[in-house]
């Protein structure tokens, strides 16, 4: 046993000395493996006419303005490829309808261009994938003023404004859109499955709740024409010295009111004013030599070189503060009659250019630009020469897309 135990050892001894199997010798130049080329998801969006300035494809609505048929305004060209119609409307009536997709509109991502489909939408298959995608836009209506697009509105986010106590009015909660104005030609996005992009022809919406369109309606006092206090508003026109009917259209006057540049509309006082654009509270101040009772909002962007405002003049009480940020469509203060004598309504200006203030409270611009209702007019802040839309759909007011939860 013993002897059968120790021969056991010297073998397993020697089997573990034995050299095992040389290593296989790798070969130089071995065939790579062949990699897979991974293709960049494409972009796919969509382009619509965001005339209600909330950034999102959603519903707009307006007073319906005469118009001829055999020549419908773009807009209603639009309405009607996308199979939405007027139905029985006339004139002065409130309409809301879904904004429509815009087709033929040029994208073009570097070399590789397409344009939007008859339902707006589009798609583009980068090279590469990026993190952001310089996208360039081109409208086949670019040379036509009543008819081109000039400006994307970027959508970045929904915004509730809780009700506040200010100058002893509580101001109601309401819910709106934080969104911001591109130009067209300076587009910039990041990178998404799906893109929804919202251009507009201008960026004003009406300086007014939709539930207070029927308020414009006032009691004509003697001495006032028709005009002025009729449903749709009134303006005045400083080449004619007569006031404009909501077409731009010269009509008679009575007597009373200057010729000035901007837009009046009548309500009753305590009526609240919202802002047609964003933008910080820049100046709150009553106006020396008249006691009018002004709002300025400066926009934050520029038109040929020249920064936009928009001022609210006339109020009653002012409901945001100097430097406050306001949204489209936030209410900022209280129709009313200061500095205006009897009637109470509400004078908006849109400004533009350079403020060269000689008095600390006198913040008239180098420029004004006006745009009542149809009137394209030239601006020569810079070269080359513009003409273009205040509003979001040219001569026809859009409401801005905001709730107010009394």
């Amino acid at each position: 046993m013993k002897k059968m135990l120790a021969m056991f050892v010297v073998l397993s001894l020697f089997s573990s000395c034995t050299p095992s199997a040389p290593a296989p010798t790798p070969t130089a130049n071995p065939t790579p493996l062949p990699t897979a080329t991974l293709v960049p998801e494409p972009i796919t969006g969509t382009i619509f006419w965001d005339a209600n300035g909330s950034g999102l494809q959603d519903e707009t609505s307006f007073i319906l303005s005469e118009f001829d048929p055999q020549s419908p305004p773009y807009f209603f060209e639009l309405l009607a490829d996308n199979g939405t119609g007027l139905g029985n409307h006339i004139p002065g009536d409130l309409v809301t309808v879904p904004e429509p997709p815009i087709h033929g509109i040029g994208v073009c991502l570097g070399d590789i261009c397409t344009e939007t489909n008859a339902d707006g939408t589009f798609i583009l298959q980068p090279d590469k994938a990026q993190d952001t995608y310089n996208l360039k836009f081109s409208d086949p209506h670019a040379d036509d003023p009543a008819r081109a697009f000039r400006y994307v509105n970027n959508w970045n986010g929904p915004v509730v404004i809780e009700s506040y106590k200010i100058n002893g009015v509580t101001v109601p909660e309401h819910h709106l859109n934080n969104t911001s104005v591109i130009r067209l030609d300076r587009m910039s996005i990041q990178s998404s499955p799906m893109i929804e992009i919202g251009i507009m022809q201008g960026f004003l919406t009406l300086p007014y709740l939709k539930e207070d369109s029927s308020l414009l309606d006032l009691p004509i006092r003697k001495g006032e024409s028709e005009a002025l206090a009729r449903v749709l508003g009134f303006d005045h026109d400083p080449r004619k010295g007569k006031t404009l009917d909501y077409k731009g259209d010269p009509i008679p006057t009575s007597g009373g009111w200057d010729s000035h540049v901007g837009w009046d509309y009548g309500f009753p006082k305590g009526t609240y004013i919202i802002a047609s654009l964003y933008g910080p509270a820049e100046q709150i101040t009553n106006i020396p030599g008249n006691g009018s009772l002004n709002i300025l909002v400066n926009h934050g962007f520029s038109i040929s070189g020249g920064d936009v405002r928009t001022v609210y003049g006339h109020l009653d009480k002012y409901l945001v503060r100097t430097g406050e940020s306001v949204h489209t469509g936030q209410v900022v203060g209280l129709n009313g009659n200061s500095g205006a004598g009897g009637w109470p309504h509400l004078h908006l200006d849109f400004l533009y250019g350079q403020i060269n203030p000689p008095e600390p409270d006198d913040y008239l611009p180098v420029q004004i630009q006006k745009d009542p209702y149809g009137v394209l007019e030239p601006i020569e802040v810079n070269t080359p020469i513009e003409r273009f839309s205040s509003w979001t759909v040219f001569n026809i007011p859009q409401f801005s897309l905001v709730e107010v939860i009394e």
